[in-house]
């Protein structure tokens, strides 16, 4: 089977990983109050290095990257926010089946998903608001606006056109 790869999907699966990353950084750091230092430093990033190969492989497993962000819909909204919830029930499960003699704040755990989802989803819809201003923008009516129905990928393709 040889399929080609999407430049966009790999970079949105990039923009999800450094999500991942970046909201459980966020958590400790603000669990911390700004101060983040030993023991807790070393284990955020222990965690780290098995908390993003999980959430990344829960992204790719849930299909989050079949859709355009363009047309980012409630049913994106879903998937994220299952990919969220389902990385919030492995991610104990996980360290507790490494035996991990690190420990986790409650509150990292439980605010983790919450910031990964407005981030991912804030993103993704950020981006639609800013692709619908420009598409219907009094400044570029260079166009007539036209509805394509039923077409699926071949459809907006052809809006791209």
């Amino acid at each position: 089977m040889n399929q080609r790869i999407n430049w966009r999907a790999s970079l949105a699966f990039v923009h999800d990983t450094c999500a991942a990353a970046l909201a459980w950084v966020a958590m400790y750091w603000l669990r911390l109050n700004l101060d983040l230092t030993e023991p807790y430093l070393s284990d955020m990033w222990w965690t780290l290095a098995w908390i993003v190969p999980l959430q990344a492989g829960i992204f790719l497993a849930l299909g989050l990257y079949r859709g355009l962000w363009r047309f980012a819909s409630i049913v994106d909204l879903q998937r994220i926010v299952l990919s969220a919830g389902l990385g919030a029930l492995l991610v104990p499960v996980v360290l507790v089946m490494l035996q991990a003699q690190t420990v986790v704040p409650r509150s990292v755990l439980i605010f983790y998903p919450l910031v990964l989802i407005f981030l991912m989803a804030g993103s993704r819809f950020t981006y639609r608001i800013w692709k619908e201003h420009r598409l219907y923008s009094p400044l570029e009516a260079l166009g007539e606006p036209v509805l394509i129905v039923g077409a699926g990928e071949a459809g907006a393709r052809l809006a791209e056109d």
